[in-house]
């Protein structure tokens, strides 16, 4: 299991460890998610199954705006999580059901292209969807000037080492590009 936690500026995978009968925390740092202080985000699997524990830090409710009552929720593929801190910090939680397996790539010779579009349009140069997070025209990386830049067009965000970009950044060879669990290495000297 795979949870992404994301806040508009930030956004992180953790990968869930499948020990079973394990209690599991996470630190999810203020600086990162410009929260006031650090929020430790409580889990736990049970015969397979991940459950987020209830916090005095936070209180949790589903997108579809029922309350979660209890000591514990199940994460289940596929659900989002709204988050909310006892100081009203706002965050979601996104569960996404994955297997530890070896990555599959696909590589793209960009250099002689002065665009690359990324959306979830089927015309885009890298198509990709993921729970309508992934607009249309997303956003796009670019030449300049002998640089290459990415830019947002996007109302969700495009990450960068973890932190929304805005609008547009310079990018540099390692650069980790995240669009909601699309992830892009660029590769470029």
């Amino acid at each position: 299991m795979i949870l992404m936690i994301s806040r508009t500026d930030a956004l992180q995978e953790y990968l869930l460890p499948q020990t079973d009968g394990l209690d599991y925390s996470i630190m999810l740092d203020h600086n990162r998610y410009h929260f006031s202080k650090d929020i430790t985000l409580m889990l736990e699997i049970t015969s397979g199954q991940w459950f987020i524990k209830v916090s005095e830090e936070y209180f949790f409710e589903r997108t579809d705006e029922s309350n979660l009552n209890g000591k514990r929720i199940p994460l289940s593929d596929g659900d989002v999580i709204n988050f909310k801190t006892n100081r009203g910090e706002k965050f979601k939680g996104i569960a996404i059901d994955s297997e530890i397996r070896f990555g599959i790539y696909n590589k793209y010779k960009i250099i002689g292209q002065p665009m690359i579009t990324i959306g979830s349009d089927p015309k885009s140069d890298i198509s990709y969807t993921f729970m309508n997070y992934v607009s249309k025209s997303h956003g796009r990386i670019v030449s300049e000037n002998g640089r290459w830049i990415i830019e947002d067009l996007s109302a969700n965000g495009i990450f960068v080492r973890d932190e929304r970009i805005k609008v547009r950044k310079c990018l540099d060879f390692g650069d980790e590009i995240n669009i909601f669990g699309l992830r892009i290495v660029f590769l470029v000297l």
